[in-house]
């Protein structure tokens, strides 16, 4: 008889824990550290609409802004 009253008891708490539970929105989970990000800022394109510049950080501790291709991803040459 006692095991009849622990079920419906258990049962009921797990349906208040599973609804207070939320899955993250991809803006939660990109922006919200959900999931850690590597790498540079902000994606620029360029007029040409084939290329794309970005700024990263150089060994010397500074910044570069360098030009990719975005068909293969190819590192430019800066001017």
């Amino acid at each position: 008889m006692k095991k009849a009253l622990y079920l419906p008891l258990l049962l009921a708490g797990l349906a208040g824990s599973l609804h207070a539970q939320t899955l993250p929105t991809l803006e939660n989970a990109v922006y919200g550290g959900l999931v850690s990000t590597r790498g540079g800022g902000s994606v620029n394109w360029l007029e040409d609409g084939v290329h794309y510049s970005q700024t990263e950080k150089n060994p010397e501790g500074g910044s570069d802004i360098v030009s990719y291709s975005a068909k293969d991803l190819r590192r430019e040459a800066s001017p």
